[in-house]
């Protein structure tokens, strides 16, 4: 047995029994053996969710976020977590992309300090079992257990865990070599679930056979019993899977067709048959640094409002969806809830609200349609109108075929996870309308104990089996902030991003002390630098400086700011998905005001998006033709008549002709 160096049972079982009884009730309990009767009265996933929460509001939060920029440092940084407390740990690996999600994360979380920190030998290279081995001491460390000699670490962990009162909830899958590993170390250690180490065949977007979906369930099986687990029905110990893993989210079953893999996994027996289900599943993937901020997202930030857009008319059936009553619900738990009006549920609607950022921990959407469009009411969406993030969120969307490939960008899931979801739920086919949790319902359930994975799943019905959980099966909608952590000394060698960003400055570093005033959080900061290098001293911007700045520029509002740093940007980086479509959303006001409309209009010309093609000349010509600039119109319109795919396409883009005059 492993020597235990800290005994926090009490404060576990403690926080166990005030979770079970979070839920409203007139005369609550008074005695420990009446805490655990409401206990055993729960339902399998509110059990699951009091054992999350009760180690959440047991372990404090330091208010300090750790930036490392390789994976030794990671690791050592998540080691330092201590059974009393811990921090976020990101990974920044100098990517606009991962530089953008570490600016979400940190402007939810507000820190009172953001530090750049590099562990001795950091930059050194690692084999994957090297790898390996560090995350599972890292684990070790963090729960303060010391391994006898020849001693393994996850049973010892697991030993831990159970004298401490409190044994794993779930179980967190990764193979060795496979990008998502900094998301199994973080949900690993911070959830108390130990690593199987296992892979799956294929990529996000691609389908898993149902011979290989088999195999690996079952060899995952087979690992939780030789671990000693209590893991075949609900209510045991581990009733969830993370899988920390680029694997398909599709798995193709001769019986059920299409379905999710997520669904697959977590139930007893083959895909062929209608096997119960033992565990519910999660889907945490991408680069180490998205894993990495996705994980820390779940494991640390509190949503504190929700951001509601329903398109379904108030007649059965979909009225059993509205999300008018959600929106109750979200509010009796203590979410500020915008919504948007019954009578507000059109194209123009929604790219108004897409205008701004979307500042809200959870968003949930009702719409029909396929992989990369939605109807809205009236008016054809595509996945380039989604709106963009503010903070990390969790998105449960009602909708087919969202998730069928959720790593291209241009789909549905796949626009919401690239501007900002670190959690979603959406069907990877056509799932019925009756296979989705009705919104009142799923808001009911996160708002007493469902963890995400549990709460949009209705187990008994075929075509749920179609419905992927993208993100931590085990994040838990709770609005009460996070029990504060003690002093905790900083990380040796340790540097404040603020003061490296002023240095950066002073060097006439522009484009570095840019990117780092946005991960810090500085965001007014750099506005202020970028609206001053603009008029004063124009010619010290590069590109790098320009796109470091234009998230900032949009959350304030700055729109001809925003313009001027776009302009500067070569065509290459201008026509990326994710800038193309930021620039749409920030400047399509600016084609609705007569002073500015000829010149944004040309300067997004170059960018009539091939998913929205009618509709951007559309949007273009009628701002030039206002501006008088009519024979541009024209020629912006007859050139996306030459590109139209299909009639739809076509008869758009002539109304539009007929519109200005031929």
């Amino acid at each position: 047995m492993p020597r235990l160096t800290t005994n926090p049972t009490l404060i576990v079982l403690l926080w166990l029994a005030l979770a079970a009884v979070s839920l409203a009730q007139d005369d609550p309990p008074t005695d420990e053996q009446s805490q655990r009767q409401r206990f055993e009265d729960l339902l399998p996933a509110q059990k699951l969710g009091a054992r999350v929460r009760a180690v959440d509001r047991a372990v404090g939060v330091s208010p300090v976020v750790v930036i490392v920029q390789d994976e030794r440092s990671f690791v050592e940084a998540v080691a330092r977590w201590t059974t009393a407390a811990r921090y976020p740990v990101l990974l920044d690996d100098g990517s606009p992309e991962s530089r953008e999600s570490i600016a979400r994360f940190v402007r939810a979380f507000e820190p009172r300090r953001v530090l750049r920190w590099q562990t001795e030998g950091g930059g050194e290279g690692w084999t994957n079992p090297e790898r390996r081995d560090a995350i599972e001491a890292a684990m070790v460390r963090a729960w303060g257990v010391e391994l006898a000699e020849g001693e393994q670490a996850t049973p010892a962990l697991i030993a831990q865990w159970r004298a401490m009162g409190a044994p794993p909830p779930g179980v967190v899958v990764v193979g060795e070599g496979d990008a998502a590993w900094p998301a199994a170390l973080a949900l690993a250690t911070a959830r108390m679930q130990p690593i199987v180490w296992m892979s799956a065949p294929g990529g996000i977007n691609q389908t898993i056979a149902s011979a290989d979906a088999d195999a690996f369930c079952s060899a995952l099986e087979g690992s939780l019993t030789a671990l000693g687990l209590q893991w075949n029905q609900l209510g045991d110990e581990i009733d969830a899977v993370t899988l920390c893993m680029n694997a398909p989210a599709r798995h193709a079953s001769d019986e059920h067709g299409t379905t999710a893999f997520t669904d697959r996994v977590g139930r007893l027996g083959s895909a062929s048959s209608s096997a119960p289900r033992w565990a519910w599943a999660g889907h945490v993937f991408g680069s180490p640094s998205i894993a990495a901020t996705n994980a820390m997202a779940s494991i640390f930030l509190t949503a504190g409002s929700a951001w509601l857009f329903d398109t379904y008319p108030n007649d059965p059936p979909w009225s059993s969806y509205a999300l008018a009553p959600a929106a109750e619900v979200y509010r009796q738990i203590g979410l500020d809830v915008e919504a948007n009006d019954p009578l507000a549920r059109g194209l123009v609607n929604f790219q108004l609200c897409a205008g701004a950022p979307i500042d809200a921990g959870l968003v949930a959407v009702n719409t029909k349609g396929r992989m990369s469009e939605f109807a809205l009411a009236p008016g054809m969406a595509a996945g380039r109108d989604v709106p963009i993030l503010g903070e990390p969120a969790a998105v449960h969307v009602v909708h087919s075929f969202s998730a069928q490939r959720p790593g291209v960008i241009t789909s549905v899931a796949g626009a919401w996870l690239a501007r900002g979801a670190f959690a979603y739920i959406g069907s990877v086919d056509e799932p019925g309308l009756q296979s989705f949790v009705p919104q009142p319902t799923f808001a009911a359930r996160l708002g007493s104990l469902f963890p995400w994975g549990a709460a949009g799943r209705e187990d008994g019905m075929l075509e749920n089996r179609k419905l992927a959980v993208l993100g931590d099966p085990l994040w838990m909608l709770d609005a009460t902030p996070s029990k504060p952590a003690d002093a905790m000394a900083d990380p040796e060698g340790a540097q404040s991003l603020v003061t490296l960003a002023g240095d950066a400055i002073e060097a006439g570093e522009l484009a570095r002390g840019a990117w780092l005033l946005r991960m810090a959080g500085r965001n007014q900061n750099l506005v202020d630098l970028a609206m001053a290098t603009l008029r004063d001293e124009p010619g010290k911007i590069d590109a790098e400086f320009a796109q470091a700045s234009l998230h900032a520029l949009f959350e304030a509002g700055e729109r001809r700011g925003f313009a001027a740093m776009f302009a500067r940007l070569p065509s290459a980086r201008q026509s990326d998905v994710a800038i193309e479509d930021l620039a749409w959303h920030a400047l399509r006001p600016l084609l609705q005001d007569p002073e500015t409309a000829a010149t944004m209009a040309r300067l997004l010309t170059p960018h009539v998006r091939s998913q929205k093609l009618a509709e951007d000349s559309r949007e273009l010509a009628e701002a030039l033709a206002g501006a008088g600039g009519t024979g541009e119109a024209r020629t912006i319109l007859r050139n996306a008549l030459g590109q139209a795919r299909n009639d739809s396409e076509r008869n758009a883009i002539e109304a539009a002709l007929a519109n200005i005059g031929l």
